[in-house]
């Protein structure tokens, strides 16, 4: 049922939570309503159910550890949105500053060589043309470069982000896996005594 047992989690993707503490935090129902619970829920009693480990319908806590498992991954899937997406405005006011710089710079240089162009006894100013054509040819080179940047920033994040979650993933089924084989060990010990 919706009932966590009397355990500590000890893998890491909770930092140490409690089951209580991810009971509290959980969103019963976007859990509730993911694809891979429904049809967890139509599965008779014994059967497997495979979702990054075996669960037994009917196996006392199994129920339990899929939606912490569900949680953990939709958890995980929010954080590496979340950081792409920082990722990805960072990049973009880079790109955007890397383009404001590389405009001021052409101005700049249109300016100079103007008047390098021009008579020492004649001052005259630039024409406006000049420097805007400078400027936005500048601009319109940095735009693509920039524009090479922020997809290359988008895709280091999301190699992180996945880098980051295989990670997470691995450490947690390892402490899961020896959780659940020290309850079967407590499970048959138990058996045993009887």
């Amino acid at each position: 049922g919706n009932k966590p047992p009397k355990r500590r989690a000890r893998h890491p993707g909770y930092f140490g939570m409690s089951d209580e503490e991810v009971m509290a935090e959980i969103d019963m129902p976007a859990v509730e309503a993911t694809r891979s619970f429904k049809t967890w829920l139509t599965l008779a009693d014994g059967k497997e159910f495979t979702y990054n480990q075996k669960y037994i319908k009917g196996e006392e806590g199994h129920e339990w550890l899929l939606k912490k498992n569900i949680w953990r991954r939709m958890r995980y899937r929010r954080e590496n949105k979340k950081m792409v997406e920082k990722m990805k405005s960072e990049a973009a006011q880079v790109a955007i500053d890397a383009a404001h710089a590389t405009s001021v710079h052409a101005a700049a240089a249109a300016a100079v060589d103007h008047a390098l162009a021009a008579a020492p006894t004649t001052p005259t100013p630039v024409p406006p043309s000049v420097a805007a054509a400078a400027a936005a040819s500048s601009v319109e080179a940095a735009a693509g470069a920039n524009s090479d940047l922020v997809h290359k920033a988008v895709v280091e994040a999301a190699v992180a982000a996945a880098e980051s979650y295989v990670q997470k993933q691995r450490e947690s089924e390892t402490a899961e896996s020896a959780a659940a084989a020290a309850a079967v060990e407590a499970t048959a010990a138990a058996a045993a005594v009887e």
